[in-house]
């Protein structure tokens, strides 16, 4: 016996956690600010009513800003005017200029972490 059609939609949504995932890979990867609409399409288990769209995408934007995730707000062309993304500059850190043993030695404490 089939699960009734709202039930295997359910089944097949992603979880919150990985919808948040998705969208922080989908900013940071992007070269260009992401209107809501984009966001909407490329990451899986958004809502398709705006409304209910925008509250979803709000809430998951506050909490990657709540875990420290730069989300910038640019100006885009078009009819939202307003688009997302992460700027690698802004999120990853510099360049640690560490020689071998320091390299070696870090490797060593992330992977006994």
């Amino acid at each position: 016996m089939r699960a009734p059609p709202r039930l295997q939609a359910m089944a097949t949504r992603p979880s919150r956690l990985e919808r948040i995932t998705n969208l922080f890979l989908a900013l940071l990867e992007t070269p260009r600010p992401l209107s809501l609409r984009e966001i909407g399409v490329a990451v899986a288990g958004y809502p398709t009513e705006p409304g209910a769209l925008r509250q979803a995408f709000e809430r998951d934007k506050r909490t990657l800003r709540d875990e420290g995730v730069p989300v910038a707000v640019e100006r885009v062309d078009g009819d939202e005017q307003v688009g997302y993304r992460i700027l690698p500059e802004d999120y990853t850190l510099p360049d640690l200029d560490l020689d071998a043993a320091e390299q070696e030695a870090l490797s060593f404490a992330l992977a006994a972490v």
